[in-house]
């Protein structure tokens, strides 16, 4: 039977596993960076004009923020505004809140029906105030609105 060649050194089990736990760790090192994220810029023709090419990663600083000149390019423009809501008379306040409710969503339809080529930002009615003698309570609200719209 042939003698273990190793047996010569005499290593300890303790420094075994530590060699093996470093040689590990050094090999996961090393694959972790081969397969870090990079950047292969290959085949860009400049031609005679300067070319510059940014990379970022994370959150925008202020030397990559878009320019005036991007702002400029931008055809859109923001609007608000408001309207008066008014609901049906009612014999309760029930009745009278059920019927701007109505209201409200006859505005909201007819709003976005309106403004299919903006986008609509917000749009809400606000909450209603009741007034009126009984069997002749009326709630009303002004609505607020927010859409883009495109200019031209």
């Amino acid at each position: 039977m042939k003698k273990n060649p190793l047996h010569q050194f005499n290593f300890s089990p303790r420094l075994v596993s530590v060699f093996l736990i470093m040689t590990t760790l050094t090999l996961f090192t090393i694959s972790y960076s081969a397969f870090s994220q990079s950047v292969d810029v290959k085949d860009i023709s400049a031609g005679d004009e300067e070319t510059t090419i940014k990379i970022h990663k994370g959150k925008r600083s202020a030397d990559t923020a878009p320019t005036e000149e991007k702002s400029k390019d931008r055809k859109w423009e923001i609007t608000d505004g408001n309207s008066d809501i008014e609901g049906d008379t009612g014999a309760t306040a029930k009745d009278a809140k059920t019927k701007w409710k109505t209201a409200c969503d006859s505005w909201k339809k007819t709003f976005r029906t309106d403004n299919k080529e903006n986008k609509i930002i917000n749009l809400e009615c606000g909450s209603p105030k009741c007034d009126g003698s009984a069997g002749n309570m009326v709630c009303k609200s002004t609505a607020v609105y927010k859409i883009k719209t495109k200019l031209d």
